[in-house]
This record gives structure tokens, sequence and C-alpha cells, in this order.
């Protein structure tokens, strides 16, 4: 799967996410406001992965190991956070608005219990404690393809399965941005970054749509928060300077 534009956001200016109507009361406020905030840290992490990668697929002169498997460790982690709070409003099918992205629990299981699986998992199938980052980079009016890995850690041995896919007819630079990890049965998983990012798309379009048909229905007008929103306070202590 290809990045048609590494920057795809979740969230928008004018998302009805961030223009929350005050009638909703506090609970669904809150829930519907930490759902925004949640897709707006992904939305970083995607950008930040998204850059790292295509910097590192054409001069690798500073890796950011680091920076670059913390980014998709922390989309997995937030897209199962997003899925629970989702889980907190009251749809009459839950598993229609988010079952298509139930299977990022099992890779979240593993980042939330990495201790427990160096005995479990990582040991027996030598896989890195950060897992492994893996994507095909296509040069730009070029059928040349390159397959680049980057591996979390000292690599002592790191075994995973890798199915070349065909691009020829991709236009991205970027395609299949693979997390490779292990589950707590010591089998190899590999989920796609930009698959998950399309799946969270249509869940918040899902809950946009659903949002703006009930403030319709009740006549809600959506409320500015700009100037309430993710605000900065600084306390200075007073000097006789």
């Amino acid at each position: 799967m290809g990045i048609k534009n590494s920057k795809m956001k979740l969230i928008n200016e004018n998302s009805p996410l961030k223009c929350l109507p005050v009638e909703l009361g506090k609970k669904s406020i809150l829930i519907f406001d930490s759902l925004r905030f949640t897709c707006e840290i992904i939305d970083h992490c995607y950008g930040q992965l998204t850059e790292e990668l295509l910097k590192l697929s054409t001069n690798i002169t500073e890796k950011k190991a680091p920076q670059i498997l913390g980014y998709a460790w922390s989309i997995i982690d937030n897209s199962k956070r997003l899925v629970s709070l989702c889980e907190q409003l009251p749809w009459e099918n839950k598993s229609e608005i988010v079952g298509h992205l139930f299977y990022v629990n099992e890779f979240r299981n593993t980042f939330q219990h990495l201790d427990e699986r160096i005995e479990e998992s990582l040991l027996k199938t030598d896989t890195p404690f950060y897992g492994i980052i893996s994507w095909f980079y296509k040069y730009q009016n070029s059928k040349k393809v390159d397959l680049l890995y980057l591996i979390s850690g000292n690599v002592i041995s790191a075994n995973s399965e890798l199915t070349v896919p065909n691009l020829e007819n991709s236009n991205s630079e970027l395609n299949h941005i693979l997390l490779h990890t292990v589950n707590r049965k010591g089998e190899q998983i590999k989920t796609d970054i930009f698959e998950i990012m399309n799946n969270l798309k249509k869940l918040v379009s899902e809950l946009e749509g659903r949002l703006e048909a009930h403030c319709s229905q009740f006549n809600l007008n959506l409320c500015n928060w700009g100037n309430r929103q993710d605000v900065l306070i600084r306390l200075q202590q007073e000097t006789n300077d």
C-alpha cells in the first residue's frame, strides 16, 4: 500500500470535533474532545514518521531509530486508545463502528507488555525489543525500488518474513510501512501503518458525520472553542527587579 499523501490528517481545521456544542454535556464533550486530541497526537506522529522515513530513504546520515520506532508505536498505542474512547459512546452496534480496528489490539498488547514478551516471545524468535520497521522506497520517474529495514537496538539476529509487493503502478515514494513484532504466542506479526491511518480516517469521518447529524436533528450550534482549547498558562513569580 502506497503513501499517497504523507501529510494526510485525521483532524482538519474545520472538523466539528474542534467545535463541539456546549449542549452535548460535560461527559460527551470530554469524550469527543479526548478523541480529537488523540487524533491530533496520531497526526503529529504520522507526519514525523513519514518525514523521517523519506529522509532516511535518500540520505542515510542520521538514522534516528528511537524517534522513528517511537512514532510508529505511538500510532499503535493511540489507535487502541481511540477505539477505547469510541466504545464509551452510545453506539447501537460498536463493532460496526470500530470493528475494522480491532486487529490493532494485538500490537498494542505487545507494546504494553514488552517486558513480559522477553521470555514469552522475543528470545524465542530473535525479535528486537522495539521491533523492526520496514518500507519500500520507489524512486520518482523510475521503476527502481529499495527495501529498507530499520531494526531497533543491537542486532543479534533479526528474522522477518516479507513478501515483495508489485509496485509497478505505484506513484508513491513510500510504500508499505510495516511494523514487525511478535504476539504473546511467539508468532511474528506485522501491520501496515498506512492501512491503520486509512482505517482511522474512516472512523473519524463516521464520528464527524454522526456528530453533524445529531447537531442538525436537535438544532445545536457548533461552538468556537479557539480561546479555550489546549490552553497555555504561565504563572510568573513577582520580583523586586
